[in-house]
């Protein structure tokens, strides 16, 4: 699919998003056009709003370069080597990334982060803190009604109960591939991911834990399945 489907398609998935003033939802930051779309667990409703924002001067601009906007992913904290440390949900997005990469176009600046040019990523519920009451069943809604969600060839659902087995293959047309354990791949009793694939084989989907504690096993293991998916079908893990 060219570009300006793509974009067409996240216009209408922003429409959508906007509708209910009293039930917005979170767009989303990062490259509309890629191929591997993320989706975390929670943000916060302030997020919500100055994510509309910037996402909607970016569709009157035409240019999505904000989207790709690195700073925003650092905490305000210095580490001991006096250098930024960046918000570990991200950092474990751009290990994710850099895994599927080839060595040779990974990024090598701990102060700098590009997962978002080969990722789009947003969040599955509308609500700060699982102590609220959940707010995901509207948002299970709108991605399966969103020709941009389910565009993306491969989707990494990191929400854990968030969302279920049945949600999963409702939503995105998949079946979990077969396992004879509690996971499809499981590292330990809290590093685990599920495999799910569209009956045509052009969809892959993993649901995961949330990953802002995370293992480099995990990354990696994820990072092996979406590279063979892609190669698979043919496709480089950038636009």
């Amino acid at each position: 699919m060219n570009r300006a489907d793509r974009e067409s398609q996240f216009r209408a998935y922003f429409e959508t998003c906007i509708s209910n003033p009293d039930n917005l939802e979170m767009i989303g930051i990062g490259n509309p056009s890629a191929k591997i779309l993320i989706v975390g667990q929670e943000s916060a409703e302030m997020a919500i709003r100055r994510n509309i924002e910037d996402v909607s001067a970016c569709l009157n601009k035409g240019d999505f370069h904000h989207l790709y906007y690195q700073p925003r992913f650092y905490d305000n904290r210095i580490g001991k080597n006096g250098k930024r440390i960046l918000n570990r949900t991200w950092n474990a997005y751009q290990k994710l990334i850099d895994y599927v990469r080839p060595e040779e176009k990974r990024c090598k600046d701990p102060e700098r982060t590009d997962f978002c040019m080969d990722a789009f990523t947003t969040e599955l519920n509308n609500t700060v803190s699982p102590r609220h009451a959940p707010d995901w069943k509207p948002r299970i809604e709108t991605f399966k009604g969103s020709d941009f969600i389910k565009g993306f060839p491969v989707v990494v659902l990191a929400c854990c109960r968030y969302i279920n087995e049945d949600q999963i293959g409702d939503t995105f047309d998949v079946t979990k591939d077969f396992y004879s354990g509690r996971h499809t791949n499981q590292y330990s009793r809290s590093m685990w991911f599920d495999v799910y694939h569209s009956a045509d084989g052009k969809r892959l989907v993993i649901h995961t834990r949330q990953l802002s504690q995370y293992s480099d096993e995990l990354l990696r293991g994820m990072a092996d399945v979406i590279r063979g998916h892609l190669e698979k079908r043919g496709e480089e893990y950038y636009v």
